[in-house]
């Protein structure tokens, strides 16, 4: 690329007689700015011509290949998450679903239902207890008259 510049200064000779002069300067190329040397040979410029054509072929499929793993490892993480979090639903129902049969059974056998029933059948309130049972080494009851000593059943 050349550019071209038109000065006003005129030499001694010439600003008598009036002329201008033309200078022209070219600008440096990219080529010869550059710090690296052009190599000799013009086919061996870069590394890609370097590789032969079946070991592009090799790193192309095996690029494809990795490639086509990691699209199907995200499409298989998506699906578990996805299965997860379907289980995890299924579970917190399951425990609700647990809570309420709990509560319908503490409600069905509760201490004031079976007070109730309790009362319906005759039954009185209160805590007087019966005198207790004495029994002998043989495990026979023995009457209150008579003297014994308990004997626990673990002895």
């Amino acid at each position: 690329m050349q550019a071209t510049r038109h000065h006003n200064t005129r030499r001694p000779s010439q600003a008598a007689a009036g002329t201008r002069q033309r200078v022209v300067r070219t600008i440096a190329s990219w080529k010869s700015l550059s710090v690296f040397e052009e190599p000799a040979n013009p086919n061996s410029r870069g590394s890609v011509t370097k590789i032969s054509t079946a070991h592009f072929a090799l790193g192309l499929f095996l690029g494809a290949g990795v490639f086509t793993l990691y699209i199907a490892h995200v499409y298989a993480s998506q699906d578990l998450l996805n299965s997860l979090q379907q289980m995890r639903r299924e579970n917190l129902q399951l425990h609700l679903k647990h809570n309420r049969i709990t509560g319908a059974i503490d409600r069905a056998t509760g201490p004031s239902v079976i007070y109730r029933r309790a009362a319906a059948l005759g039954l009185e309130e209160g805590i007087i207890y019966g005198p207790p049972i004495l029994l002998d080494e043989t495990g026979e009851p023995i009457a209150s008259s008579q003297s014994a000593t308990y004997i626990p059943p673990w002895e």
